[in-house]
């Protein structure tokens, strides 16, 4: 049990650091998908949602955890907000593939472009109704258009760095 929540603990603690590595824009290039990725292949689901959780949890409470060494309740009031909460059906869609079909690495990058389909249009409906977008097709061009390539690469990267780590993390999985 004790290795299981310092596990958590960590992987909240990358997305932290995942999301200080950034390039300023709105919403920020971040390292943040590769970093949910990465844990979500090697953490349960339960787990991966525990993690997202508390990594949430330390940004709603004022912890400088996100991008730009940022945090506090307005992080989630602002444009990026629904980014944020759509970091928790990117991990779940990941974990649950990775549990499901676990030597399957087109099932992990099926999970993942579901994911980030998720985290888009979460993203991208929260930015259109904060940011005041004339449309849902300009939030789209804004707020998701230019992640795309990125954070497939930032996937793909993730999927090859958990078959070559999954060996490591079997007694952390169910």
């Amino acid at each position: 049990m004790t290795k299981k929540l310092v596990t958590i603990a960590f992987a909240a603690a990358l997305f932290a650091v995942c999301a200080w590595a950034a390039v300023p824009s709105v919403p920020p290039f971040t390292l943040q998908t590769l970093g949910i990725i990465l844990a979500a292949g090697l953490l349960t689901p339960a787990h991966t949602l525990a993690a997202v959780g508390l990594y949430l949890a330390m940004g709603a409470v004022g912890l400088p955890v996100f991008a730009q060494f940022s945090g506090g309740p307005a992080v989630f009031a602002g444009p990026t907000g629904g980014f944020l909460l759509g970091f928790l059906p990117l991990g779940f869609c990941v974990s649950y593939a990775a549990k499901r079909f676990p030597n399957a690495r087109r099932a992990l990058g099926f999970g993942a472009v579901i994911g980030l389909a998720l985290l888009y249009v979460l993203g991208a409906l929260w930015f259109y109704w904060v940011a005041g977008q004339p449309s849902f097709a300009a939030a789209l061009a804004v707020s998701v258009q230019p992640f795309l390539v990125p954070d497939l690469v930032k996937a793909i990267i993730a999927i090859a760095l958990i078959r070559r780590l999954r060996p490591m993390f079997r007694d952390y999985r169910l």
